[in-house]
């Protein structure tokens, strides 16, 4: 009875760790930082994830149960938020949502779709759940969520050691959660833009054709922007294929920067620590049966780029591409 006892407790405590976000990658455009607390008699968690390249979803969301029945209802709980904001990318179609599949067992919500280019977002709330009130957000804005407690009014300014401090200076009640975007508004620059991908095969086409359209959008040309199309393919599917373990949801994100004839490409994803420079070099003189698995597919991306470097940054693995373009036409090119 002992062991079974401590099973059941070991599993609550992994269940209740599966429901921390995966870290908030580091972003010219917006930032994220949030603060949870749970208690044995209800749980409360935080999540939030890319809908698309521009639009963030986030949600608060506090149960009315807890233990190890709270732990394992909060986890399906996150799946169906999750596939209702896919869905419907509309935060009151997500709580409607709730309501029908949820069993009863959402006490409160709070959450909120953010376009990260133009400040728009919506938002909708359940219970005690708590959102800022504001339709549009201007750059340097601080958009809250909050459950079991009203957000922060009126100007907020960043501290100097940044929005996770002041997130941690308005929390401080138990069974709550805070939450802080803060709208930058970088991306609306026209040399730049950022792509989300979760790590589903099924959404690398999708992505690629995205990318390919903001290249041509920017006059790169078929050839520079077909090597990277083929590059990215590679690292994406890649990563998604050996990168995440834990069979949760999670992003990647291809940010793009073009300044004139340069072309800049970071990869970031939260997987496991993994530098794909480490693999050996293939032997191509070998004969197939005497080659080595692996390798091949980072010797191809080496060769249809001028630069590729690897960093592991605050739980990211980091991934640099750089490429020099061929002239494209002046107007585009000096933007």
């Amino acid at each position: 009875m002992t062991d079974a006892i401590s099973l059941l407790r070991r599993l609550e405590t992994r269940m209740r760790r599966s429901l921390e976000p995966a870290p908030f990658p580091g972003r010219r455009d917006v930032e994220l930082a949030f603060a949870a607390e749970n208690d044995a008699q209800e749980i409360v968690f935080f999540d939030h994830f890319f809908l698309d390249e521009r639009h963030l979803w986030a949600a608060a969301v506090q149960l009315s149960r807890g233990g190890l029945d709270g732990a394992l209802a909060a986890a399906g709980q996150r799946q169906l938020l999750r596939a209702l904001a896919a869905e419907s990318g509309d935060p009151d179609l997500v709580i409607d949502g709730v309501r029908q599949y949820g069993g009863n067992c959402v006490a409160a919500l709070a959450s909120a779709r953010i376009d990260v280019s133009t400040g728009e977002l919506r938002q909708a709330t359940l219970g005690s759940g708590r959102c800022s009130d504001a339709q549009v957000l201007a750059p340097g804005d601080i958009f809250w969520l909050a459950i079991a407690g009203e957000p922060p009014t009126g100007a907020e300014r960043l501290p100097l050691d940044g929005l996770q401090s002041l997130v941690d200076q308005h929390f401080g009640r138990p069974r709550s959660v805070l939450a802080a975007i803060h709208f930058k508004a970088w991306a609306k620059q026209q040399n730049g833009a950022t792509f989300s991908i979760r790590n589903d095969q099924a959404a690398v086409p999708d992505a690629l054709k995205s990318v390919g359209e903001y290249l041509a959008r920017q006059a790169v040309a078929n050839e520079d922007a077909s090597a990277l199309e083929l590059a990215l393919d590679e690292i994406l599917t890649n990563q998604i294929n050996y990168g995440f373990r834990d069979g949760s949801a999670h992003e990647m994100l291809v940010d793009i920067r073009i300044d004139r004839d340069r072309l800049t490409v970071e990869i970031r994803d939260d997987g496991v620590p993994f530098d794909p420079l480490g693999i050996a070099a293939p032997d191509l003189e070998a004969g197939i049966e005497e080659r080595q698995i692996g390798g091949l597919g980072m010797h191809f991306v080496k060769a249809l780029l001028d630069e590729v470097s690897y960093r592991r940054s605050r739980g990211w693995n980091v991934l640099t591409l750089g490429k020099t373009l061929a002239p494209r036409s002046a107007g585009v090119a000096d933007a």
